[in-house]
């Protein structure tokens, strides 16, 4: 269908296939009951009393919906102040690397590298010194049960 402006509404172009069987129906009752004259309202009526009660329950949900909806008053945020001063910390490292002239990255580059590995390295000999002290107090123990017989000698 064409859409022409302001002669047929998009709304009106469309029928749904509910209306379009029902006008089919009341076609057929309508040629059955010819001898038969009943008052009958029209079809455009009775679309017209179709479209306003779709209208009045649209009505009603979007009433119910705004009752439901409402704005409730907020609470401030609470402010650490340690966390600001990290973050404040933070971003004014990140600008001093980002002033840092071109010519001088790589080296500064290369110094982060550097101190990132011994800071790594330095953990790492820091927990194999902790596992060696652990393996060692264990085998102290084992050997002072064997020596004493099962009892712990102090």
């Amino acid at each position: 269908m064409f859409f022409l402006s302001g002669i047929i509404a998009p709304t009106d172009a469309f029928v749904q296939p509910e209306k379009v069987q029902e006008a089919a129906e009341e076609e057929e009752e309508e040629n059955e009951s010819s001898e038969e004259v009943e008052e009958v309202p029209s079809e455009a009526e009775e679309e017209d009393n179709e479209e306003d009660e779709i209208i009045d329950e649209d009505m009603k949900e979007k009433k119910l919906k705004l009752k439901e909806m409402g704005v409730e008053p907020g609470a401030p945020d609470e402010l650490d102040e340690l966390k600001m001063r990290a973050d404040e910390s933070k971003e004014q490292y990140r600008l001093r690397v980002m002033m840092i002239k071109n010519k001088h990255k790589r080296l500064y580059k290369k110094m982060m590298e550097s101190r990132h590995r011994r800071r790594k390295e330095a953990s790492r000999l820091e927990s194999k010194r902790q596992s060696l002290e652990k393996s060692a107090k264990q085998e102290k123990k084992n050997k002072s049960k064997i020596h004493s017989g099962g009892l712990r000698v102090k």
